[in-house]
């Protein structure tokens, strides 16, 4: 990372936006202030949150940085561990404290941004620190297991199928999550929905496009109807 990546920040920003937590840890006992932020807004613990481990963040909690500090477009530390995928420190915030259910700009949660990563831990620790399965994006209706569908992310919606989502939801435009699975190209997706007691011949109201004519889904969905 070049040095003109640094400009307005602490030592104790750098060390965070490496992940490094020896220094992260030094810089701190030596007085580094742990509330410090870009000049973008984005705290020193939201970076160290992102890249480093939750012994930088215990660290960081202990010189009193905000765990819920959230940047101008309301993205949190937790927000950004689950976008990296960085399940321990997912896990090291929700368990100290963090707001496992804040919302960011356009309506992400932390198990949004934890889903589309497809890293398998995080969204499972979330839901069991009290995640809500039941946000949804106020622009379209997307909902968190519409957004593990169109990230092909079949174990999450899994999951997600057997804590007892509504299979027949709509988002604003219409579709059910088979739609968005048969429109993805994703043929386990519409396997697993169908067998789930999904109607195959489901239509979305309103008329959403018409999904891709892929020869492995098409195949699925003709079976179902047979």
């Amino acid at each position: 990372t070049g040095i003109a990546d640094f400009q307005g920040a602490t030592p104790l920003i750098v060390a965070c936006q490496l992940g490094n937590p020896d220094i992260v840890i030094a810089l701190l006992k030596a007085g580094a202030d742990a509330r410090a932020a870009r000049p973008d807004g984005i705290s020193a613990l939201a970076l160290c949150a992102a890249t480093s481990t939750p012994a930088a963040l215990q660290a960081m909690i202990a010189g009193r940085a905000n765990i819920n500090a959230a940047d101008p477009q309301g993205v949190t530390p937790l927000m950004r561990a689950a976008a990296n995928g960085n399940a321990d420190n997912v896990a090291f915030l929700a368990g100290h404290g963090a707001n496992v259910n804040a919302v960011a700009a356009q309506g992400f949660t932390a198990l949004f941004f934890a889903v589309k990563s497809k890293e398998a831990r995080s969204p499972v620790i979330l839901l069991e620190a009290g995640a809500d399965t039941k946000a949804v994006l106020p622009a379209d209706g997307t909902s968190v297991a519409e957004a593990a569908v169109l990230a092909n992310n079949e174990a999450f919606a899994r999951t997600l199928v057997a804590r007892g989502i509504d299979l027949a939801r709509a988002d604003n435009q219409g579709r059910q999550l088979i739609h968005v699975a048969a429109a993805g190209g994703y043929p386990e997706l519409v396997r697993f929905l169908v067998s789930k007691g999904v109607d195959a011949n489901v239509m979305s109201t309103p008329p959403a496009n018409a999904p891709p004519r892929r020869p492995s889904v098409m195949a699925v969905l003709v079976r179902a109807l047979g």
